[in-house]
């Protein structure tokens, strides 16, 4: 596995380097200054595929929409790292899926993860297929988005295995969620594993709150995404 490591003295690199006159830099010179520039963000990763597999993100179709609609610089990071997640889960690299997956909690904590995997799980563009349609402006579409992404921990919850014995105390979960910050979407989500399980849950939920709808998304792997919408009253 190839490394990455952090540059010696970064900002000392740069002032050593005004300091001799750019015209004097030779092209390689300019060029791994330029890298040092571009990778600074990255280093924390610490593995040059890895890396590579993130800059390749920025070419994807995915990432030129969602960049659009979110400027916060950690959360357009923490995209691309829910790319990368995909990514290298798509082609069975479960080691380096692991250490990444390790070095973003590390980084940036739970809730950092958490949104990455909204990401990877395709949660935020299925997010935006339901929300674009209700949305008048782009101002108020980037806001919906980051409040959504901003908030992962408190608006959407990921249905696990071990919640098949706990049925109850998973619906208890959900309700108190959003009566304590009545988000306009709660979304649950289930991979193809544990659909039998948000099933039960989402059965449950449809008898006990009545001002919010649900509306599933599947995706082609199996993965179920339940879209809680709030009920607007007149």
């Amino acid at each position: 596995m190839g490394t990455y490591s952090e540059p010696r003295d970064f900002t000392k690199d740069v002032i050593e380097g005004a300091t001799k006159g750019v015209l004097s830099w030779s092209k390689e010179e300019v060029t791994a200054l330029a890298s040092k520039l571009r990778n600074k963000e990255l280093a924390f990763i610490g593995d040059i595929d890895t890396i590579r597999i993130v800059k390749e993100q920025l070419k994807t179709g995915e990432w030129d929409i969602s960049s659009k609609y979110v400027d916060d610089h950690e959360l357009r990071i923490l995209i691309q790292m829910g790319l990368t997640l995909r990514k290298l889960e798509l082609e069975h690299e479960y080691d380096r899926l692991q250490d990444l997956r390790t070095k973003i909690l590390s980084k940036y904590n739970p809730s950092g993860l958490h949104i990455a995997q909204f990401v990877q799980r395709r949660i935020l563009t299925s997010y935006l297929a339901t929300a674009m349609p209700k949305i008048s402006s782009v101002s108020e579409l980037k806001s919906t988005i980051n409040e959504m992404l901003k908030n992962v921990d408190k608006y959407v919850i990921f249905i696990q295995g071990e919640d098949k014995e706990k049925i109850k105390n998973v619906v208890d979960k959900i309700i108190t969620r959003i009566y304590a910050h009545r988000p306009k979407t709660f979304i649950i989500f289930s991979k193809h594993s544990t659909v039998p399980i948000s099933a039960k849950v989402i059965k449950l939920l449809r008898k006990k709150i009545s001002d919010y709808s649900i509306e599933q998304h599947v995706s082609d792997i199996g993965d179920s995404i339940y879209f809680l919408n709030e009920i607007e009253t007149d």
